[in-house]
């Protein structure tokens, strides 16, 4: 399919509703302005022809093009993508929207516009204050108690872009050097990441161990709203005192992995990915990593997924694939620790309903599947 038939099949403004954009009536309809509730400011020409409909940010960056674009430039928003490249996660999310297209050879912009080069993470950009544990409602529309935000309050930050107007909560990203290479953004009705957040090495790191090499236990998750969930749940039950806890972001680029194991070598590996079938694929993605004697080759057909390896050949309805139980068919022994949530789809969602129950029946011990 053809660059121009990818923009036909679909417009700028259903993305950008999906994200959470409102259309601004005040701003006129011709080129109408679409705003996010975290300051996000965009105008879109030609609104009544997707196949011709270019965007523009309001804060004169180089965030402007076609819904190509448009989705490239916000890949972080989008949740259960796992890509090693900008255009494979585009890729997944035209997916989602049923317009099914190969971008390898479409160009990163319209001829309206020029290419742009890929912008650097600045620290500079923002202003970062500590964390405040009492003034932040937000965590605890989320089941979060004081006790644990005071735990991990050295891990969390409050942050405003110089270009925007509010403040975030923000979970600092690290690479293998420790660098701030960008920030997990949480806020009421809000989620994403900081501008130009590297999210392709960085990754938000709470380790409780004095020191890297003396960190035992890693627990990843795909956001440190799951991670602080998690920890509030088992605390009471489980010695954390060397455990590092890991979040993603949402996706999981394999560079991403490199840093995780690259900054924890020695230890033993837990996965709280969410309990849907992105979780289950990313726990595939992190034993393929752990694991040098995992041979099996996973591949989506349809709503079907077939398993491969030297020796057998199985397929599985999609929403039937866990770790789990591709390792008991092709009886293969498991390096990666998985648990996962037993009310809701992650942790948090647990935590909520937990919480809801109003029981004080502890949680099933956090198994090895």
């Amino acid at each position: 399919m053809s660059f121009q038939q990818a923009r036909q099949n679909l417009s700028i403004i259903q993305v950008a509703e999906k994200l959470g954009y409102a259309y601004n009536k005040a701003k006129g309809q011709n080129k109408p302005q679409f705003e996010h509730p975290n300051g996000d400011k965009i105008i879109i020409s030609f609104p009544n022809d997707s196949s011709q409909q270019v965007y523009f940010n309001r804060n004169g960056s180089d965030d402007k093009g076609s819904v190509i674009d448009f989705i490239k430039n916000r890949l972080s928003q989008f949740s259960g993508l796992s890509y090693q490249k900008d255009m494979d996660g585009v890729n997944q999310v035209l997916k989602q929207f049923n317009a099914i297209v190969s971008v390898s050879t479409i160009p990163t912009v319209s001829n309206t516009f020029k290419t742009t080069e890929k912008q650097i993470f600045n620290l500079a950009d923002f202003q970062i204050k500590k964390f405040d544990v009492p003034h932040y409602a937000y965590f605890i529309s989320r089941g979060l108690t004081a006790q644990t935000l005071e735990k991990f309050k050295s891990h969390i930050a409050i942050v405003k872009d110089n270009a925007q107007e509010f403040y975030n909560i923000g979970f600092p990203y690290k690479n293998d050097k420790n660098d701030t290479v960008g920030f997990e953004l949480r806020n009421l009705n809000f989620k994403g990441h900081a501008r130009n957040s590297d999210k392709e090495h960085g990754v938000w790191i709470a380790n409780f161990a004095p020191v890297a090499g003396l960190t035992r236990q890693v627990f990843l998750f795909e956001s440190a709203l799951d991670a602080l969930s998690f920890y509030q749940i088992y605390n009471n039950k489980y010695d954390f005192s060397t455990a590092a806890f890991i979040s993603f972001g949402g996706g999981i680029a394999n560079k991403q992995i490199d840093t995780v194991l690259n900054t924890f070598p020695q230890a033993k590996y837990f996965s709280g990915f969410d309990n849907d079938v992105n979780g289950h694929v990313y726990d595939y993605v992190i034993e393929k990593r752990l694991n040098p004697k995992m041979d099996l080759e996973v591949k989506r057909v349809g709503e079907e997924l077939v398993v491969k390896s030297k020796t057998a050949e199985f397929k599985m309805p999609l929403v039937d694939f866990s770790l789990k139980k591709v390792a008991e068919l092709m009886s293969k022994k498991l390096q990666l620790y998985i648990t996962k949530s037993k009310n809701g789809k992650d942790y948090n969602e647990m935590l909520v309903a937990l919480k809801a129950m109003k029981t004080e029946k502890k949680p099933e011990r956090f198994y090895r599947q």
